[in-house]
This record gives C-alpha cells, sequence and structure tokens, in this order.
C-alpha cells in the first residue's frame, strides 16, 4: 500500500469515528397503545401515525359464542368529519373458548400532516356498536 493510500484510508476511518459511518436514523412515527373491551372479548393493539394514514395492528381476542369486528376512522380532532372507515371481516370465538386474530388496518387521512386521533371500535355481528378506545398522535 502506498504511502498516500494508506493516508486516505486512515483519514477515512479516523472521519467514519468522529461522524458515524451510518446514515442518520429516521425518527420514529408516533404511537399509541389501544385496548378496547366488551365483556370476554378485546383487541389490544397500537396505532401509528404516519404522514397520510394511521395504522392499527394488534390481536382481537373473541369469546366464545360470540363474533365482532374492528373497525378503525381516522380524525383531524376537532373536525366534523372522520376520514373513510376501515374494518376487519368478521371473526368468531369458538364453541367453548375464545379465539385470537391479528388485525392489520390502515386508515388514510389524506391532508398533509395526517390525522391526529384515530378512534377503534368494537361491533357485533349484526353491526351494533360495543366500545371504543381512541389513539393520539403524541
Amino acid at each position: 500500500m502506498s504511502a498516500v493510500h494508506a493516508a486516505a484510508v486512515s483519514a477515512s476511518i479516523a472521519a467514519t469515528a468522529v461522524f458515524g459511518g451510518s446514515a442518520p436514523a429516521q425518527a420514529a412515527y408516533p404511537t399509541d397503545s389501544v385496548l378496547v373491551s366488551y365483556g370476554s372479548s378485546n383487541f389490544t393493539g397500537t396505532a401509528t401515525f404516519y404522514d397520510r394514514s394511521v395504522g392499527v395492528s394488534g390481536t382481537l381476542k373473541v369469546a366464545a359464542g360470540a363474533c365482532m369486528r374492528v373497525k378503525v376512522n381516522a380524525r383531524i380532532a376537532g373536525a366534523e368529519e372522520d376520514f373513510p372507515e376501515v374494518s376487519t371481516s368478521l371473526k368468531c370465538g369458538g364453541s367453548t373458548t375464545y379465539k385470537n386474530y391479528p388485525v392489520s388496518l390502515t386508515a388514510t387521512a389524506p391532508v398533509r400532516g395526517g390525522a391526529d386521533l384515530a378512534y377503534v371500535s368494537l361491533y357485533d355481528q349484526d353491526e351494533h356498536f360495543l366500545a371504543l378506545d381512541s389513539a393520539w398522535r403524541s
């Protein structure tokens, strides 16, 4: 290795040590936990607030003999109108035990900056509202 090449390698290593060798970490998206309970059934998960959507993921636990779905509405706090609602299909518990179902939904919020509030709700097989929790962009 020539003296010039060795000096260049040494300078590169020194710069990496001083300034960091990897790309800067991207800021994490804001999240909020969600817990919606109705009787022995519940949904536990996390709402993640992106620039133009809200992602909700977690687990729906449905009690024996029950059927329900999870619905998500994204909103701008103080606004009168919700963005389009998204929903899981109907999920049912077993005949004698509960069942767990993974849930992953994305509610659009097609405005600059996205939503700052999401409502996560449980509905029964007849589309009757059961319970809800709200998640906030922090």
